[in-house]
């Protein structure tokens, strides 16, 4: 009797999951009930200790189409691997499982690719604000403003000035063809954060057909703690190691100079980021020597060469002329912390103008306001930091953040309680909370943005 082939899905879909049991079952309702039906989807469960398994066993049996591996936790790098070992379609779609995603996501990804014969689609992102319950665009998923402006389809040499600027360093949000992976023997390493960058980044070294699709087909939680990058900071050395990896992979490729600038773009990026977001001194110290040993003379020479930008100009100026941590930490501390808008992530700037110095403070909120704040009160000390609190404690504690429950407020002494958010209503919400269980409203300060702190600090000056 003669053998069936089985036939090969269009698309297979790896998924790694790590204490999801939240969120799993509705990003799951997306991947299965997308209107691409040729599908193989893979969820590799890192090692779960939730209720997650016992969901994706049931998933699985629910749809022949799905596959669950399991393996002992090593990060999301490992999980991917684990996954593409048993993908079998045409096209490979990494996927994070805490994020949402259009039903017609596959459908049109694929489209994209046959239309053009890409090896590469990629797709525009949202963002979506657990905390705020704000959607909003991410422009660095997709640069429309770098892409070229008179084709469908490009090769990564048309636009090797900006080629790692053009779509971020996720993988999450790009259709790949699966030889890719095959041909350049492609693997994720095994870190727990900037897992993908390398991995995103160097394939487009074995391609030369790139296509994008403008539609905003997935959108990204973001703060709601089950994230690694809600809490990157905390992973300098795995972002530092893939720097170091993509360097010396396209040396080894002869590509080194053709994407220098652009590869160097990333480097002062994601340095002067880590460095200003860095939780404790030693962090600090292993980044520091870290860089100094693997991107100093790099950075000069591409100051020499490319850089035109005063503040970025400034930053690297700083870095290679400094003799120690401590040195460039007093030194990048003076330099004016305002980045250009092409690669700035926003920084909630603490309101020394308005909180008199050496108060006693309660931060609420460990989102992306509360965390840049903490971290400029423990590199101040302006004022003392009595409790760090928010209204789901454990998502931040899991990722090592000394955040503690809003009961804590009972049993502490305060002057002020600083309500870090960016939403006014939510604000008017958790003051009302808190003066219920006894805080007292004049205690109570509400972040605001740096632009009206002036006119809000004489306003305080004159009540005095």
């Amino acid at each position: 009797m003669k053998k069936v082939e089985k036939k090969m899905p269009k698309v297979s879909i790896i998924v790694p999951v790590f204490n999801l049991e939240r969120c799993i079952e509705e990003t799951a309702g997306y991947l299965t009930q997308q209107t691409e039906k040729d599908i193989q989807i893979i969820f590799v469960d890192d090692g779960s200790t939730d209720g997650t398994n016992k969901i994706l066993k049931k998933i699985v049996a629910d749809d022949s189409r799905c596959i669950l591996l399991e393996q002992k936790n090593k990060g999301p790098g490992a999980a991917r691997n684990l996954g593409m070992s048993r993908a079998v379609g045409r096209y490979l779609l990494f996927l994070d499982g805490d994020d949402i995603f259009d039903l017609k996501l596959v459908e049109k990804l694929y489209k994209r690719a046959n239309e053009m014969g890409a090896d590469i689609v990629i797709c525009g992102v949202q963002n979506y604000d657990v905390e705020t319950g704000i959607y909003t665009s991410n422009p660095s998923a997709l640069r429309y403003d770098l892409l070229p402006k008179d084709k469908d389809v490009f090769s990564p040499l048309d636009v090797s000035a900006n080629i790692f600027q053009i779509a971020g360093a996720v993988i999450w949000n790009k259709l790949y063809r699966r030889d890719l992976f095959v041909d350049s023997k492609m693997s994720f390493p095994a870190m727990y954060y900037a897992e993908d960058m390398s991995v995103s980044f160097l394939l487009y070294c074995y391609t030369k057909r790139v296509a994008v699709l403008t539609e905003e087909l997935i959108i990204h939680r973001r703060n709601q703690g089950t994230s690694i990058c809600d809490n990157s900071y905390l992973h300098w050395k795995d972002e530092a190691e893939a720097l170091k990896l993509i360097k010396q992979k396209l040396e080894c490729l002869c590509l080194y100079e053709i994407y220098f600038e652009s590869f160097m773009k990333r480097v002062i990026f994601d340095l002067d980021r880590l460095f200003r977001s860095y939780v404790t001194d030693e962090a600090f110290t292993g980044l520091y020597l870290f860089s100094k040993e693997h991107f100093n003379y790099p950075l000069k020479e591409y100051a020499l060469r490319y850089e035109t930008n005063e503040y970025k100009r400034g930053f690297i100026d700083l870095f290679t002329t400094s003799s120690t941590p401590l040195d460039f930490c007093l030194k990048l501390h003076k330099l004016k912390p305002i980045m250009p808008n092409e690669i700035q992530r926003k920084y909630w700037k603490f309101p020394f103008e308005i909180i008199p110095r050496n108060s006693k403070i309660v931060l609420f909120g460990a989102g992306d306001v509360g965390k840049d704040l903490y971290i400029q009160l423990v590199q101040t000390n302006w004022c003392q930091i009595v409790a760090w609190v928010d209204s789901f404690p454990n998502r931040y504690k899991q990722k090592g953040l000394p955040v503690e429950s809003v009961n804590i407020i009972k049993q502490i002494e305060y002057d002020y309680i600083l309500i870090a958010l960016r939403n006014e209503d939510l604000f008017k919400e958790i003051s009302s909370s808190l003066m219920d269980i006894g805080v007292k409203k004049g205690k109570l300060m509400e972040y605001v943005p740096d632009t009206d702190r002036e006119q809000i600090a004489v306003s305080l000056s004159q009540n005095k």
